[in-house]
């Protein structure tokens, strides 16, 4: 018999972004959250306790590619991929 996935659980206490515009913070946030859940939703954490991650580095996005929902989109890819290496 297999055993059961836990969801998921992260929090992220602060989120810097450099060079973005202000005013798009909150669909920036609200998309970096909808990426995240959607790429993390099938991940089993069956032999994961907790894990605490003090500063993770996900790299840079070009701001010239994306405005506020993409850029959110394209941080929450960029943090899925610095989460597993």
């Amino acid at each position: 018999m297999g055993v059961t996935p836990r969801p998921i659980r992260l929090h992220i206490e602060q989120l810097v972004l450099h060079g973005f515009d202000p005013l798009d913070r909150h669909a920036i946030g609200d998309a970096v959250r909808n990426e995240l859940r959607e790429v993390l939703r099938d991940q089993s954490t069956a032999d994961v306790a907790t894990i605490s991650i003090p500063r993770l580095r996900a790299g840079t996005v070009p701001a010239s590619a994306h405005a506020g929902e993409g850029i959110g989109t394209a941080v929450g890819r960029a943090v899925d991929g610095a989460l597993r290496r």
